[in-house]
């Protein structure tokens, strides 16, 4: 758990630290294109890849438990019912997370093959992108398992 903690916590500073120049970026070539009617070329792109870059935060978020959370009528059940609400939540998404990630595995296999780019205007091979979306989205299914794991023990101490 201490090493899943960790990595997704470094993951997730990776993906903090990218938001800000996207940010940037895309501010910059809005006023560029409204002010002088000349935008940065290949935003678009950079912005799609730095996008696919911030999934590797997921991890981390849920570790933290600082998702979303709407409890108005989950906190009116006993704490088994929403132990075993959690443990059912946290199973479908494990699946959901384990069936993105294989797709994104198979799908950056027939990128790589095929030498996908990201467009004509950046010759930037998309197939590391994958990876670190992989990467991510498999930080996060570890990082829910733990969850599942410290929830059922939870569960059977009560």
């Amino acid at each position: 758990m201490r090493i899943i903690s960790a990595m997704s916590r470094a993951l997730g500073y990776v993906a903090t630290g990218l938001l800000l120049p996207m940010m940037l970026l895309t501010a910059v070539d809005v006023f560029l294109r409204f002010a002088f009617n000349r935008p940065i070329i290949g935003t678009p792109e950079i912005t799609k890849l730095i996008m696919v870059c911030l999934p590797l935060s997921l991890a981390w978020c849920a570790l933290q438990k600082r998702h979303v959370v709407v409890d108005v009528l989950m906190s009116r059940f006993p704490q088994r019912v929403q132990a075993i609400v959690n443990i059912i939540t946290l199973i479908i998404g494990l699946g959901a997370i384990g069936f993105m990630t294989w797709r994104a595995f198979v799908l950056s296999l027939f990128v790589l093959k095929f030498r996908y780019i990201a467009s004509i205007l950046m010759p930037v091979p998309e197939f590391p992108f994958y990876w670190i979306f992989i990467l991510g989205s498999t930080m996060l299914f570890l990082a829910l398992l733990s969850l599942l794991i410290q929830e059922v023990k939870g569960v059977t101490k009560r």
